[in-house]
């Protein structure tokens, strides 16, 4: 029986094929989230126990080397001491790490993505803000998948602010099940945006945002502008959002329709049906003198319908920027559609984007300003809340603001740009996003 058990394990551990995106997201938050309770429990075989649950389960490790790897982090975890130096530690997290580049062949440098993850531990028992180790996660997981940090930072960011929950919880005595549900839900979170940052071909990063869809070139806010924009290839689409009468998100910049349509209603008093019996490009067509089989009518789309267009694709994600209180039924729609790693927000309203980072940590926040922002204070608030970005009017933008807002640790973007030679100076400048009716020409120059 022994030698039966021998030869299996070792049949197995030949067929084994770990790969670094295998796991389901779900699970994953379950999972970490009992090893979080494990280790402050003091309950190490526990916590073994659920890391060869993750090492086997979830990203397909040989049963010998899920053993190993569970066993060296929980090691590891046992012998740390908050912020103190312990020299077994890192030999045990370079092991670690040395069995995760031998399992899948990545080539990663283990004396490095030790120091990170020891890093990250020292720097949270510091008390550091979510946003400073959380960095330090994505630089860490930065090595381990071969990927920017910047592509990585979401996830690391909505990880770091998990730890932070449990924290806040913690110092008030006992966590409830009810605080560690939330854990495990804000961990799914971001394990989910660890694999759509990971997957291959992910989410572009190039730094066009189309503006209401590639708007130049068709109606704005309509599904053609936004299927155009995927076509050229965008990082982000960029939308506005209003409630009908009757309850239903609507994607239209104005809050009446006379700017796009030949009748004028007020969306926030008229039904889907209605609305939806309007050409919203009909102004689109008259400005241009285009025929109707040049130009055809377009039906105000629904926010469902363009999550659908963007969820049937891993290059493009989309902005939304809510014109009246629908922050909570846009994020309601985005669960239900388990599209949050798709998604962002933008306004310049401090309260509805406050309102996104509570109800989703992980959703980036591009905060909109205006040319005479001041920078530092705005900086400051935007740390706080947790924004990603800052998008300021391109009067305001220079060479300073940008150098501020970074060495802030934030994106800077600027709204919204389609002058060819405006576009030419910022990203001469270094600017993170640019907005734009445009985005076919931004992405030339962006190119060259």
């Amino acid at each position: 029986m022994v030698l039966l058990a021998a030869a299996i394990v070792a049949v197995q551990d030949r067929l084994a094929k770990p790969t670094l995106t295998r796991f389901d997201p779900a699970r994953m938050g379950v999972l970490e989230a009992s090893m979080w309770r494990n280790y402050y429990e003091h309950r190490w075989a526990g916590l073994a126990m659920d890391g060869l649950r993750v090492s086997c389960g979830e990203y397909g490790f040989s049963w010998w080397d899920g053993v190993r790897a569970s066993v060296l982090a929980a090691r590891a975890a046992h012998h740390f001491r908050g912020d103190t130096h312990d020299p077994r530690c890192a030999p045990l997290l370079e092991r670690y790490y040395a069995l995760i580049e031998g399992a899948f062949d990545q080539g990663l440098d283990e004396v490095e993505a030790a120091r990170l993850e020891l890093e990250w531990w020292r720097e949270r028992r510091r008390k550091l803000k979510a946003e400073q180790y959380g960095r330090t996660i994505a630089a860490n997981l930065a090595v381990v998948y071969g990927l920017p940090v910047d592509t990585l930072a979401p996830a690391a960011l909505a990880r770091a602010r998990a730890m932070d929950y449990r924290d806040a919880r913690g110092r008030r005595g006992v966590m409830t099940e009810a605080d560690w549900a939330e854990v495990a839900r804000q961990l799914t979170e971001a394990h989910a945006l660890l694999k759509e940052a990971a997957r291959p071909g992910g989410f572009l990063t190039n730094g066009v945002t189309a503006h209401r869809g590639s708007s130049l070139e068709h109606p704005e806010n309509t599904m053609p502008a936004f299927r155009h924009a995927l076509e050229l290839g965008v990082d982000w689409i960029e939308l506005d959002i209003f409630t009908t009468i009757d309850g239903h998100l609507v994607v239209h910049h104005d809050a009446t329709t006379r700017a796009t349509s030949d009748r004028d209603l007020a969306i926030a008093r008229t039904s889907l049906a209605d609305l939806r019996e309007l050409d919203v490009a009909h102004h689109f067509r008259t400005k241009h003198r285009l025929s109707l089989a040049e130009c055809p009518e377009e039906r105000m789309p629904l926010l469902s319908e363009v999550l659908d267009l963007v969820l049937g694709q891993h290059r493009t994600r989309v902005s939304i920027q809510p014109k009246d209180g629908s922050v909570d039924a846009a994020i309601r729609l985005i669960d239900e559609k388990k599209a949050r790693a798709w998604c962002g927000f933008n306004d310049g309203s401090l309260p509805k984007m406050a309102r996104v980072k509570a109800l989703a940590p992980g959703i980036p926040v591009f905060w909109d300003r205006p040319a005479s922002f001041d920078a530092d204070a705005d900086a400051a608030i935007a740390k706080q809340q947790g924004f990603e970005a800052l998008v300021i009017h391109q009067d305001g933008i220079t060479a300073e603001v940008i150098a501020r807002l970074r060495d802030s640790g934030f994106e800077t973007g600027a709204w919204t740009v389609n002058d060819p030679e405006k576009m030419r100076e910022f990203v001469a400048l270094g600017i993170d996003r640019i907005y734009t009716d445009d985005p076919r020409t931004l992405l030339g120059i962006m190119g060259r």
